[in-house]
């Protein structure tokens, strides 16, 4: 279970284990959690792509959140404002901390994916980050 990977250490902290994004690029839960026990407390950030998303569903970003680790759902999401927009809200609902938008869809949808994430996630960062980006 990714919850027993959880257990916070003194002296782990450091400013390395978040500076690394991990990538589950494999088929099952199984062998994401082989990933996850192995690192141990190396990283605290996965990628979660098209993969095992497909074939795991949402559960395994929940197990990931669950047990304290930090989510990148990297789903290239790239459709019209409207389904981006809901995509990145329930993304958000799951505290993934990351997503990919693809800047190709245009402003209108990058705009919609950032309010999305404002609206929805836990504490807005994500959102926040997003527009500033917009703005520039």
């Amino acid at each position: 279970m990714l919850a027993d990977t959880a257990r916070a250490r003194p002296g782990v902290n450091g400013p390395g284990k978040h500076q690394l994004i991990v990538a589950l690029d494999v088929p099952t839960a199984a062998d994401a959690r082989k990933i996850v026990a192995a690192v141990g407390d190396a990283a605290v950030f996965y990628k979660v792509g098209k993969q095992l998303f497909t074939a795991e569903g949402p559960q395994v970003v929940r197990e990931l959140t669950a047990a304290g680790k930090k989510v990148f759902l990297d789903l290239k999401y790239h459709d019209i404002p409207t389904s981006v927009a809901g995509a990145v809200g329930e993304a958000a609902k799951l505290a993934a901390d990351m997503v990919t938008v693809h800047a190709s869809g245009g402003g209108k949808m990058l705009r919609a994916a950032v309010e999305a994430a404002k609206g929805s996630s836990r504490d807005g960062g994500v959102g926040r980050h997003g527009a500033d980006q917009l703005r520039r």
